[in-house]
Formats: structure tokens, C-alpha cells, sequence
């Protein structure tokens, strides 16, 4: 009986091990290296899992497409992130680029939040994601996002508290006990998206940063909220849209091409926000590292966890070089490899 890889899955290679991708049913499996090579397996448990799971099916057929990895969009903003500058230059902006998704970061839940919120509705943006702050979480404020949510079914809260709270959340709330900054460089499962879209942009683009900009507290338009590319103001669309161009390498950019990320296992799912910058031998980098070490397959936090420098693994503004020997003794006293 001839086995083949189920043509909704992706065996996706890492460092030290695999996943598969189940892009139909939206999950993944970790599983140890494999070369996609049914013949190769010499693990029966691990060939009863494939089986068991249906990553790999009966080949009864003729002929099997493979995922394709076109992608394409027509807009030439997908989302714009407004960090509490809501104004009539900012819809000009949306109407101008046809933006759809808007992501408004603000301190305060009032009136002006809510006109705009309505603003939106009317330039049919399909989606809106408010980013709100605040030191402690009550009824009353619980209430007003309510309302917000209720009448704009578009809408959704992203609420990041410092103190725990016992109020009752509406479902188009998401609750975080941290900071919007902390949360936006802590890297985890919370941020892996398993999709047939996600995966197709992740093969040709940065999935976070592609066709996304950023405006600032003054009204000025970044690439991101790092401010590493200046783009213009919002009462100048023109100006943006011939500056554009300059987002090209970080938003054509997929993980593959990425130092560090090109070896993880959860490259193609993982939605990053992260602003990558350029070493001197013009490869992409990050600076703040991930909080996964996929040289040992280890989350900051687990037992026998290292940084990417106790491992030999140096990334920086002055290239990317890895210690393999080095990896490989901390991998046998870590996993017995």
C-alpha cells in the first residue's frame, strides 16, 4: 500500500525538528526530522501517528495538486495601525488606499473613539481591533466596550490591564495581563495562525509587516511602530504611496530569508511583530530575540532553556554565524541527541 502526504499538509523542516502543517483543520503537529519520504521512516509509532492523524493518506489517486504558493492582494495598504490620532486626515488616508483593516491604539474609551469607530463603518472597513491600556478594569468601562461592540459587529478589544480583574468579558474582548509593548514582542503559540491564506503569504512575504503602515501620535506614517522607515504625513497620501517602495524589502521578505527565523519549525504560522533590520552583509535581522530557541526546540521559561548566544548562535548588526558543534553538545545533555 503506497502512502503520500495528505495535500493539505506542509512538513515544515526546523533545526533540531519538524511540524506539520494541517492547513484544512488549522492545527499542527511537532514530529520529529523528516524529509517528507514515506519510504525513509523506520519509526513504526511515528508511521501509526502519520496514519492515525491523517497527515499521510492512501494514495488512490491519479493525480494530487499541491498547495500552491501564489499570493497576491489587490490592495496596496491592507492595514493601517493608528496610534491615538483619530481625525479626518486619517479617514482621507483609509478612503485614499482602500484600507480595510484598522487597528486603533488608544488610552481612553469616549466619544471621539466612538465617532470614529462609526467614521469607519461608513468607509466600509471590514475590520477594527482597539488596543486599550488601562492600569485597572471595571464594570462601567466593561459596559462602554460592550455598547461599542454591540453596535459595530465589526468591532473588536484587545484590552491590556496591569492589575487582575473579575469582570465579565464580552466575547469580542480579548484580555491581557500585560502591556501593549510587552505584549507586542512576547512571542507565542497565541501568535501562530494555521491557514491556507497565512501560509501562502508566508512563502513570498513578512506576514505581520507586509502592506502595513503606521501612524503616529503627530500624525506621521512609519512602516511600523519601530519608526525605522519614515514614509510621511497623513495630509499627504500622495507622498506615502511614492515612498511605499521603501517598505518593499521588509515586506517581501519571508521568514526563510530571515536569521534565526529561516531554522524554526513555526515559521510559516508565526505572526511576528517584530521589525526586522538589515546586518552589514545586508542580511535581515532581529534585535530583540525570540522568546523560542529553535537550535534546542526550547521556550524561554522551560527547563534547560538557553539564549541564542549561550548556544554559539550570534545574529546581530554584524552577521549571522552558528556554532554547530556547540548546538550539538547542548542538545545531547538536553535531549540525549
Amino acid at each position: 500500500m503506497k502512502y503520500i502526504l495528505s495535500p493539505d499538509c506542509l512538513n515544515v523542516e526546523g533545526y533540531l525538528r519538524n511540524t506539520i502543517l494541517d492547513l484544512m483543520r488549522q492545527n499542527y503537529a511537532i514530529i520529529p526530522k523528516w524529509d517528507s519520504n514515506i519510504n525513509s521512516i523506520k519509526d513504526p509509532d511515528f508511521f501509526n501517528f502519520l496514519i492515525k492523524e491523517e497527515y499521510i493518506i492512501e494514495n488512490l489517486y491519479k493525480k494530487i495538486n499541491k498547495i500552491s504558493v501564489n499570493y497576491s492582494s489587490p490592495e496596496i495598504i491592507e492595514t493601517i495601525i493608528l496610534d491615538n490620532y483619530f481625525n479626518i486626515n486619517t479617514i482621507q488616508l483609509i478612503h485614499f488606499f482602500n484600507i480595510r483593516k484598522v487597528a486603533l491604539i488608544t488610552n481612553s474609551i469616549n466619544d471621539e473613539l466612538v465617532k470614529y469607530i462609526k467614521l469607519l463603518q461608513n468607509k466600509d472597513v471590514n475590520a477594527i481591533e482597539v488596543h486599550f491600556s488601562i492600569e485597572n478594569l471595571d464594570d462601567s468601562l466593561v459596559n462602554k466596550i460592550n455598547n461599542i461592540t454591540l453596535n459595530y459587529l465589526n468591532c473588536g478589544f484587545v484590552v491590556y490591564v496591569k492589575k487582575n480583574c473579575s469582570v465579565i468579558i464580552p466575547n469580542q474582548v480579548v484580555l491581557k495581563n500585560t502591556s501593549f509593548h510587552e505584549e507586542r514582542l512576547n512571542i507565542g503559540v497565541n501568535k501562530f495562525f494555521i491557514n491556507f491564506l497565512n501560509y501562502y503569504e508566508s512563502t513570498l512575504h513578512n506576514v505581520y509587516h507586509n502592506k502595513k503602515v503606521y501612524v503616529s501620535q503627530c500624525g506621521e506614517v512609519y512602516n511600523s511602530i519601530d519608526k525605522t522607515i519614515y514614509l510621511g504625513n497623513t495630509k499627504n497620501p500622495e507622498m506615502i504611496l511614492s515612498n511605499l517602495v521603501k517598505c518593499s524589502l521588509i515586506w517581501n521578505t519571508p521568514k526563510t530569508k530571515i536569521s534565526v527565523c529561516q531554522d524554526c519549525e513555526f515559521r510559516n504560522m508565526c505572526n511576528d511583530s517584530r521589525t526586522p533590520m538589515q546586518n552589514k552583509n545586508n542580511e535581515l535581522f532581529y534585535i530583540n530575540e525570540c522568546n523560542y530557541n529553535p537550535y534546542i526546540a526550547k521556550w524561554e521559561g522551560e527547563e534547560g532553556y538557553k539564549t541564542l548566544a549561550e548556544c554559539g548562535v550570534i545574529s546581530d548588526e554584524n552577521g549571522f554565524s552558528i556554532d554547530h558543534e556547540k548546538i550539538a553538545e547542548i542538545n545531547k545533555e538536553l535531549w540525549g541527541e
